[in-house]
């Protein structure tokens, strides 16, 4: 096999272990402005529930690789 297309392939690999990774941290975002908002209405909609606990995944997954 080619050297560049093995280098491709580890590099892909990479890339979407790397996507793979950060996916809990898309979530800060948006719970941050949630938390930030006028009103506390959000805590009791399930959305806010999915957040939490994907924000909670994000920091395990910190926690291992740090």
């Amino acid at each position: 096999m080619n050297v560049v297309l093995i280098i491709q392939e580890r590099l892909s690999s990479y890339a979407d272990n790397l996507a793979e990774s950060l996916h809990p941290f898309e979530s800060l975002e948006p719970i941050s402005r949630q938390l930030n908002a006028p009103g506390a209405d959000f805590v009791t909609k399930a959305d806010f529930i999915k957040s939490l606990k994907r924000v909670d995944q994000g920091l395990a997954f910190f926690k291992e690789n740090v």
